[in-house]
């Protein structure tokens, strides 16, 4: 388990989480560019705004990133492990959230599910794999002392 009981907290947030969520950011808008996002427009089509709301996707992306720094990061000794726990965690929110639109959405696809789901494990491992490297590299650089550069 990576120790995070030497770095201050504020330091943690700026330096691990912060990046991470540029990461995790930079990723999924690529993904929704170039696949994702002329997949949602065959099968939802008018369902879709004609722009994405901004707000309620930061918060998104805060809340997932969030969960990852929460629960996946903590649990994290290697690289691998850190993109199992990421995986394993974005199984759970993505595919809760597929299943429940597979439940009351009607032109929610089984495939749509699966697709999505499949990036939400690849796009949480990222994030867990980003957050383990700058989490090591910041207790690293504490462990140094004033001397230790980030």
């Amino acid at each position: 388990m990576v120790a995070h009981s030497h770095v201050a907290w504020w330091k943690s947030l700026g330096l691990v989480f912060l990046p991470s969520l540029v990461v995790f950011v930079a990723l999924d808008l690529t993904w929704i560019t170039l696949f994702a996002g002329s997949v949602y427009k065959d099968v939802l089509g008018d369902y879709l705004t004609p722009q994405p709301r901004v707000v309620p996707g930061l918060l998104a992306w805060l809340c997932i990133v969030g969960a990852v720094y929460l629960f996946a990061l903590p649990l994290s000794r290697t690289p691998a492990g850190a993109a199992r726990q990421g995986a394993l965690l974005g199984l759970g929110l993505y595919g809760c959230y597929e299943a429940t639109n597979l439940s009351i959405l009607q032109r929610w696809t089984p495939a749509l599910a699966a697709v999505d789901t499949a990036w939400g494990c690849t796009a949480c491992a990222a994030a867990a794999v980003v957050q383990l490297l700058l989490q090591r590299r910041l207790a690293a650089a504490a462990g140094a002392g004033p001397g230790g550069a980030l």
